[in-house]
């Protein structure tokens, strides 16, 4: 599967207004691919953005459980929020390299958000 940083965005921005802890099955409730949910769930731990757990059921199907977000996933949130920003720096990505790693994204959030404050680069 590839990452879709659209969704993992939109997931962090979940976990972020969440007064508590989700399960993948709780996460993107308009995604219909539950497998592809759990994928990025997962990504989202493996990427340090939260803290949790894999748990499986007594059928044998896993889940994601997301307790928090850490420093790193709210600092990552807090730049990517802004829906402008966001579509800036992803038209910038689009139009040179089509994607690009993690940290290359949010140091481009940061850039762009700094402009926006009028803060020289």
């Amino acid at each position: 599967m590839r990452r879709d940083m659209d969704m993992i965005r939109e997931m962090l921005i979940q976990l972020g207004d969440a007064t508590g802890q989700l399960s993948s099955d709780e996460l993107l409730p308009q995604y219909a691919g539950r497998d592809l949910v759990r994928y990025h769930a997962w990504l989202v731990l493996d990427a340090g953005f939260a803290d949790g757990c894999n748990t499986e059921n007594t059928y044998g199907l896993s889940a994601i459980t997301i307790r928090r977000l850490t420093w790193s996933g709210q600092d990552f949130l807090a730049a990517a929020r802004d829906e402008d920003t966001w579509a800036e720096a992803r038209k910038r990505i689009r139009a040179r390299v089509g994607d690009v790693a993690v940290q290359v994204l949010a140091s481009l959030l940061s850039m762009v958000a700094a402009q926006k404050l009028g803060i020289p680069s």
